[in-house]
Formats: structure tokens, C-alpha cells, sequence
């Protein structure tokens, strides 16, 4: 049996890492997987597992999602010569493509992921609001709708008015139960040593961006370490790193945070962690929130419109977990913060709420759908 992955690069990002976790979850399950990448370059292209065989329409000048839809006539070839396969497309355009392709009756087994309400597109620039009307039209046509949350579910059937049994919630397959495991004694910050000296070290994870609110974070971390022995660390790149580090300096904050910079050590900085914070205004829905959790540290969170945080956090029972605060409130932010780091969490509790994200239990979800697919 076999599946194919559809995605626009491997470019570093969330999508890219659901993807390869959902790779490993079909290869453990005896399934061949088949990568259809618009363009095979980027970062993640090694993290692909080798059992895998990567296809690449090489559309390297064209950027973003825009290299799924100019790699139609690809896919439409690798489909020919694998008549009866199951597609599933990654978050964005991709399924939008693969809905087309549905629809034109290329494909007969399609299986499109959602990864945030779908409504949101409709405020945003004129390329989001042409592609919130193409799914309109064409999502009906795919065999499965997946959203990642259940706002997702609610918001693609109220909004498209798709079949409740055609849209089934199946949430991200972000941990993976091997790497949480491995233990990587090497690291060795100079944060982590200044635990024994009563410090709590919190950490964010993201692009430096205007969405993730970065500034927000360091006004509120400004606020939190007036009274607390605290030290901060971001882990990430972007274009907004230089304007955040002089953010920090002016708030004479720089000798507390260090801008880390991007490492695919992600868990073991969580780990030595006691929380983790994420300040964005916007999220799909917040896979570093089921990280640290899975790793028994608490979170502190933003209410984001999407409803992805909240839903992690099981809304009135967020304190087990954490804290959840409004987004873009520095004061709300620093008061969460303080309140976190002062309090004393359920490890067990926390690993128990990442359980349903594991690619194991995703995988299973998935192959569920298709084998209704073939059962048909």
C-alpha cells in the first residue's frame, strides 16, 4: 500500500515537519510513502525520512504555495502512473490543487489538511480572499476535509456548508514519541546554570516576525523580571532580529535575553526549560504548546483568533496547564508569566495532554480514513 504527501517545498516550517511526522507514522505502519514536493530544496529535506521517495517538480523560482499550483500538470503525470493511490495535501494551497484535481477527476482519493479557520482568510490580503473563494467551490469535491482543531471543523462546515461526515477533525501529528527520548547531554547554555541559583528560564519558539509579537514578549518579560529572578531565551531567525535586540537593549533587558537563533534542537532547550511562552497574535494553532507539555513543562499562551491555543489548553481547565491571556497586552502577558513561574504543575498531567498529537495516534486517525476510502 501506498501513500503520497503533497506539499509546496522543505522549507523549515510547521507544515513541513506535520508532513514528515505523518511520513513516519505510514512508514511504521508498513505503508511505501511518496513526497511530491513543488521544490525539494530547504532545510527539512534531510529530515525526510530515507525509506521515502521524494519527487521534485523543481519550481524554484516561484515562491511559496504559488509552486504547488504551477506544478499541476506534474502531479496530474505522477497520478496517471499511480491511478489508485491516496493523496493527502498539506496545509494551503496545496489542497486547493488537490481539490482541483478531485474535482477534474485526476485523482479519485484525496484527503485535504486544514490548519486554521478558514474564515480568517476572508480578512486578509487579496491573494487569502481568492483562495477562501476557490475552496469554497472546490473543497467539496475532495473525499475528506481534515482540520487540525475543532473551531477548524466548525468553521469549515458553517462557512463552505460541506457534509459534517466529510470533514473529520484529526488533530497534527507533531510529537514524535522516538526524538522525545533522546537525550543530548552536550547542551549546555549559560542560562541553564543559573538554575541552581533560584533562576527560572523561560522560552519562546518561533520566526522573528510581526505576528509572533516578539516585541510584546520582551515588554512583558521587562515587567516579570522586576520581580523575579527570570532570563529569557528565543529560539528562531528573522527579519526582525537587529530591531528586537535593541528592543531588549532598551529596555535593559539584553544581558537577560539571548536571541539563540534556529536550532533543530528544539526539545532539549524545553526541557531544561520551566516554561514555555507564545506571544503571537495570530497561530494556526500552537504545535510548540503540545511540545512543551509533552515534555512536562508548563505554557503560557495567547488567546489567538483562531482558537487552536485555547483548544490545547481545554479552555476552563487551561490552569492545569498554564495560563492563557489576551493577545497584544504586555501587562496580561507579564501577569500570566508571573503567575506560571510561581506555580507548581502536574508533569503527568501535561504529558497526558500531548498523548492525541503523537504520530502514532494521528497515523491511526488517518489510516481509518483510508480505509473508508477503499471500502467505498
Amino acid at each position: 500500500m501506498k501513500v503520497a504527501l503533497l506539499m509546496p517545498s522543505a522549507l523549515n516550517g510547521g507544515v513541513q515537519r506535520i508532513m514528515i511526522n505523518l511520513s513516519k507514522g505510514f512508514l511504521n505502519y508498513g505503508y511505501d510513502v511518496d513526497f511530491l514536493i513543488a521544490d525539494a530544496t530547504g532545510e527539512m529535506l534531510n529530515n525526510i525520512p530515507k525509506n521515502c521517495n521524494i519527487i521534485d517538480f523543481k519550481k524554484i523560482k516561484l515562491r511559496g504555495d504559488l509552486k504547488v499550483l504551477f506544478s499541476l500538470r506534474n502531479i496530474k503525470k505522477y497520478i496517471k502512473q499511480n491511478p489508485n493511490i491516496c493523496v493527502i495535501s498539506a496545509p494551503g494551497l496545496s489542497g486547493t490543487v488537490l481539490s482541483y484535481l478531485k474535482k477534474k477527476k485526476y485523482v479519485f482519493n484525496s484527503i485535504v489538511m486544514v490548519d486554521n479557520k478558514i474564515s480568517l482568510l476572508k480578512d486578509g490580503t487579496l491573494y487569502h480572499i481568492l483562495v477562501y473563494y476557490l475552496n469554497k467551490h472546490l473543497f467539496c469535491y475532495s473525499n475528506f476535509i481534515v482540520p487540525a482543531h475543532e473551531n477548524a471543523k466548525k468553521d469549515l462546515i458553517n462557512n463552505y456548508k460541506l457534509l459534517e461526515h466529510n470533514v473529520r477533525r484529526i488533530y497534527h501529528p507533531i510529537i514524535d514519541e522516538g526524538v522525545l527520548l533522546e537525550q543530548n547531554p552536550e547542551l549546555n547554555h549559560r542560562f541553564f546554570d543559573l538554575k541552581k541559583r533560584g533562576y527560572k528560564i523561560l522560552i519562546s519558539i518561533g520566526r522573528l516576525v510581526p505576528v509572533k509579537e516578539f516585541e510584546n514578549l520582551i515588554q512583558a518579560f521587562s515587567m516579570v523580571k522586576k520581580k523575579n529572578k527570570v532570563k529569557l531565551i528565543i529560539l528562531g531567525d528573522g527579519p526582525l532580529k537587529d530591531e528586537l535586540e535593541n528592543y531588549a537593549n532598551l529596555l535593559n533587558c539584553d544581558d537577560d535575553i539571548d536571541f539563540y537563533g534556529y536550532t533543530s534542537n528544539v526539545y532539549e532547550f524545553i526541557k531544561k526549560s520551566d516554561a514555555l511562552i507564545l506571544s503571537s497574535k495570530q497561530e494556526a494553532f500552537g504545535n510548540v504548546l503540545i511540545e512543551a507539555m509533552a515534555n512536562g513543562i508548563p505554557v503560557v499562551t495567547t488567546d489567538c483568533q483562531s482558537g487552536g491555543p485555547r483548544e490545547i489548553m481545554m479552555n476552563e481547565k487551561s490552569n492545569l496547564f498554564g495560563d492563557i491571556c489576551p493577545c497584544e497586552n504586555s501587562k496580561a502577558l507579564a501577569n500570566s508569566i508571573d503567575k506560571v513561574i510561581n506555580n507548581i504543575y502536574d508533569i503527568n498531567l501535561l504529558k497526558e495532554r500531548s498523548k492525541e498529537f503523537t504520530i502514532d495516534f494521528s497515523t491511526r486517525e488517518y489510516l481509518h480514513l483510508i480505509k473508508e476510502l477503499y471500502d467505498e
